[in-house]
C-alpha cells in the first residue's frame, strides 16, 4: 500500500523501536517518530492532524483531562479513544467475587454518573493504571476537551 499523502507521527515515551510498529500496523512508510509525553504534543509536533489514535493510554495517565487538552490543542478532526471501561467489568484484584457482584449490581444505579476508578498501587496487576472510566465518564472526558462523540462502542 503506498502513502497516499499520509503522514503519520508517533509519540512514545520509551525508545524509536516502536516507528517500525506503527508502520507495520497502517502500511505506510511515512512515520515520524518522537520520544516524548503527550502533555508536550503541542511543541513537540508540526502541523494539526485530521485523525488522532489514542488508544490504550488514557488509563496509564496520571492526568487524563490534560492530555486530552493537548491533543485539542494538534487536532483539527477525529479523535479515537480507547480504554478499558468499568461499568459492567472490576479490574481491582484485591477484591473478592462476591464484592465485584455487589459493586457490579450497584453500578447499574451509579453508573449512569460520570466516575473514574482511581488505582494507587498494582491493584489491576498493571503498576502504571491511574484511572479507568465508566463509559459516561470517558464521554464526558473527551467532550469537555472540546471533542463531540460520534460514536461509543462497548465490546465488553
Amino acid at each position: 500500500m503506498g502513502d497516499f499523502g499520509l503522514g503519520v507521527w508517533a509519540v512514545h515515551l520509551s525508545g524509536a523501536q516502536h516507528d517500525h510498529k506503527v508502520r507495520r500496523l497502517l502500511e505506510i512508510d511515512n512515520c515520524h517518530y518522537i520520544r516524548g509525553s503527550v502533555y508536550d504534543l503541542p511543541s513537540l509536533v508540526q502541523g494539526r492532524f485530521d485523525i488522532v489514535l489514542f488508544l490504550g493510554v488514557i488509563y496509564h495517565l496520571r492526568h487524563p483531562l490534560l492530555a486530552l487538552d493537548k491533543i485539542y490543542d494538534i487536532a483539527d478532526g477525529s479523535l479515537f479513544v480507547d480504554s478499558p471501561i468499568i461499568d459492567r467489568w472490576i479490574y481491582d484484584k484485591t477484591l473478592s467475587q462476591s464484592e465485584k457482584r455487589a459493586i457490579l449490581a450497584a453500578g447499574k444505579v451509579f453508573h449512569k454518573l460520570p466516575m473514574l476508578y482511581f488505582t494507587k498501587a498494582n491493584e489491576t496487576g498493571d503498576d502504571y493504571n491511574w484511572f479507568m472510566p465508566n463509559i459516561k465518564a470517558l464521554e464526558d472526558l473527551v467532550i469537555s476537551s472540546g471533542f463531540s462523540v460520534n460514536h461509543i462502542l462497548d465490546e465488553r
